[in-house]
């Protein structure tokens, strides 16, 4: 909601997003998993919701995850698959990473791979916020005064008490 508002990216990024807790699993555990099993749906439905669910006991230091290099990250500790544990922590781990350069971020996003596309969707919307270019664009859309109402609307209902389980 904050960078709906205008404020400041870097620290509205660490603020909110450092209060993510990444998945227990890595990524690459996630596909070995998929492999041994011969799929992610032959795999024992508590087995995969804990997949899911489990997260680790601390926040993500963004900071130190976007000191890493990508190789380091992407799919050894966060994984690219479309599930919202893992798309939230790589989006974020980007985002950090490419903190003044939309482009780049994106860029990093889809070459990861994996479920690239509504990843890089959402990855767009967060670094798309503090773009001046992206804000000048937007501002030329004819209903851009009713849309902003919406955007902020569902802002609200995003970060409203008790709504994320990710972040605590």
């Amino acid at each position: 909601r904050d960078m709906v508002d205008g404020a400041d990216y870097s620290s509205t990024l660490r603020e909110h997003g450092g209060r993510c807790h990444a998945p227990k699993i890595s990524g690459n555990d996630m596909f070995a998993s998929y492999r041994a099993a011969k799929g992610p749906g032959n795999i024992p439905k508590d087995d995969k919701f804990r997949q899911h669910v489990d997260l680790e006991d601390a926040p993500m230091d963004l900071d130190a995850l976007a000191a890493l290099p990508e190789d380091q990250v992407v799919r050894t500790k966060i994984g690219t698959a479309c599930y919202t544990e893992q798309t939230l922590a790589l989006n974020l781990y980007h985002a950090t990473k490419y903190p003044n350069d939309a482009r780049r971020a994106i860029l990093a996003g889809v070459n990861a791979g994996g479920d690239n596309v509504h990843r890089c969707m959402v990855l767009g919307m967060i670094v798309g916020a503090q773009d001046p270019r992206v804000r000048e664009l937007a501002s030329g859309l004819r209903d851009y005064q009713d849309l902003q109402a919406e955007i902020k609307a569902f802002a609200d209902i995003a970060v409203a008490e008790g709504t994320h389980a990710l972040c605590k």
